[in-house]
């Protein structure tokens, strides 16, 4: 097993994770992402059709 630090770990790919990793990585952090399968296999987007703007 490797020694390697992360400053977070995303478990899930989907918009929600993605997003926050770009926005991590962006922000200098060192971020690792799992998830089962490819990275935004739209596995987050049913909750996303479910929020309104009132």
């Amino acid at each position: 097993m490797s020694d390697k630090a992360y400053d977070y770990l995303i478990v899930g790919a989907g918009l929600f994770g993605a997003t926050f990793a770009y926005l991590a990585k962006k922000a200098g952090k060192k971020v690792l992402v799992i998830d089962k399968n490819p990275i935004s296999s739209k596995t987050s987007m049913t909750p996303l059709c479910r929020i309104k703007s009132y």
